[in-house]
């Protein structure tokens, strides 16, 4: 779903209470989404998106694999918040070029007790929850277009 609130400015909220084949010892919780993109000018367009996630740990997590994996039944479920902004500039092309696109985005997210294997031997890794984890990440890229 999305919404045009004029010609340049358009609104996409999304929520999921999507129910993975992960087992489950707690209920899923619904996850939500709100992205916004706004034409600055022909060929800029600015963006911004607020999400949360949530995600039961899975089998091999909590119970092994038999192997290198060894289970951790007490793993709480992980959950965090994801937020991102970024311009998107798009100029006319030259020769087979159509058109050049070039973005940069800046990421940040906050987890809460995130899941991740720890090596705890040379042969065996355990899953284990980690706190707090914060993360921010400056992208960029750089596109060619053509259609032939």
């Amino acid at each position: 779903f999305e919404y045009a609130l004029d010609r340049s400015w358009q609104v996409e909220p999304r929520t999921s209470d999507r129910v993975s084949p992960q087992v489950s010892r707690t209920q899923p919780r619904p996850s939500g989404r709100l992205g916004t993109r706004y034409r600055i000018r022909d060929g800029l367009t600015a963006s911004a998106n607020l999400g949360t996630a949530f995600r039961n740990p899975d089998f091999t997590e909590l119970y092994g694999d038999r192997g290198f994996i060894r289970g951790n039944p007490d793993l709480k479920p992980e959950s965090g918040v994801n937020a991102d902004v970024g311009l998107l500039r798009e100029i006319p092309g030259f020769g087979r070029v159509d058109s050049v696109r070039a973005g940069i985005a800046l990421f940040a997210s906050r987890v809460t007790d995130l899941i991740q294997f720890v090596q705890n031997s040379q042969q065996t890794a355990v899953s284990e929850n980690f706190n707090r984890v914060r993360e921010l990440v400056l992208d960029g890229a750089i596109g060619l277009n053509s259609s032939h």
